[in-house]
């Protein structure tokens, strides 16, 4: 695989990161994604649209920043951080109830993208969000 198409795959998952995550702009995955992309094992776009949704509608503040990119073939490997603040209280899908408002948190995480012909065709995701939701104060640190 040429320098050239590793730096353009590196990029589009930068945009995606930007657009879908940081400016909630999902419907750019429309033109990212492959329709049938496997996201952790799920292949429903529509409901990796809904999770990103979810997350922003929960925590408006939310960034992910990316602290390394490393691409090779058609994988690119990215170690990121997500922060935000908790506005709670409320009940979000994902995160189940949250409590009173304004704990910030910040957890890592690493994803995997495997791209062909300029499309995202399957992301694999490692993270702890029980960091998260340990941080906001939905759950107790475990002793």
């Amino acid at each position: 695989m040429s320098v050239v198409l590793v730096e353009e795959n590196k990029a589009l998952v930068r945009r995606f990161y930007e657009e879908a995550w940081n400016r909630g702009n999902v419907e750019v995955m429309d033109e990212l994604f492959s329709p049938d992309c496997l996201s952790n094992g799920v292949s429903d776009l529509a409901a990796s649209k809904a999770l990103i949704r979810d997350f922003r509608n929960a925590i408006p503040d939310l960034k992910i920043t990316t602290v390394d990119m490393i691409a090779e073939g058609d994988r690119v490997v990215t170690r990121w951080t997500m922060s935000g603040t908790n506005p709670g209280p409320g009940n979000h899908p994902k995160l189940g109830l949250l409590p009173p408002a304004g704990k910030p948190f910040s957890i890592t995480g690493i994803t995997i993208h495997r791209i062909t012909a300029g499309r995202i065709v399957e992301e694999t995701v490692e993270t702890s969000w029980t960091d998260m939701l340990i941080q906001i104060g939905a759950i107790a640190m475990p002793s």
